[in-house]
């Protein structure tokens, strides 16, 4: 009885060495995941933020350094709301509202960091793991800035080509009434 009892300790010590291999393999996979992911969000400059029904924000790291805060940081809505511009900042409460009844949503608004205004896109969706259970909101966020640049820049070339085109019409027409003049007088 001693012996079996001294085998079943030696298979449980070696059962126990195995599973914490298989515990450090998973987990250092895990990290390395993690990694790409966060790599891959920063390449996109597009971050994750995740609120649980304690209504505290907790961002991936793309999603800290596009809010301006440390990374690992966790936000209330307050202090997120502190960062939205104070004219978009009822859109995007408007927004949490809807993602909050089920509803996806998308919307672009503005951030003020260091005094720096930014503009950002973002996704949300509202979820509950267990029905009854607290709602998990989750959200990607996307720093659209360059793009809302090019496109006001678009715009602004494309209102001067138009003031151009209309002064080169009005000009042209007088250049040929003026030659017509000229001619009919000679």
């Amino acid at each position: 009885l001693l012996a079996y009892h001294m085998k079943l300790l030696l298979e449980l010590q070696a059962h126990k060495k195995g599973l914490e291999s298989l515990v450090a393999r998973r987990t250092a996979e895990v990290r390395e995941r993690e990694a790409d992911l966060n790599r891959a969000q920063s390449i996109a400059h597009t971050g994750s933020w995740v609120s649980s029904g304690d209504g505290v924000m907790r961002g991936s790291p793309e999603a800290c350094r596009i809010f301006g805060v440390p990374e690992g940081s966790a936000l209330g809505a307050d202090a997120f709301l502190d960062r939205v511009h104070p004219e978009d900042r009822d859109t995007v409460v408007r927004a949490r509202d809807k993602a909050l009844r089920g509803e996806p949503c998308e919307i672009e608004f503005r951030i003020v960091i260091d005094g720096a205004v930014r503009w950002v896109r973002e996704q949300t969706e509202a979820t509950r793991e267990t029905p009854g259970g607290p709602q998990r909101i989750v959200s990607a966020v996307q720093d659209i800035t360059d793009r809302k640049h090019a496109e006001e820049a678009l715009r602004e070339s494309e209102a001067r080509f138009r003031a151009m085109a209309e002064h080169s019409a009005d000009w042209i027409w007088a250049m040929a009434d003026a030659v017509a003049t000229a001619t009919v007088m000679t």
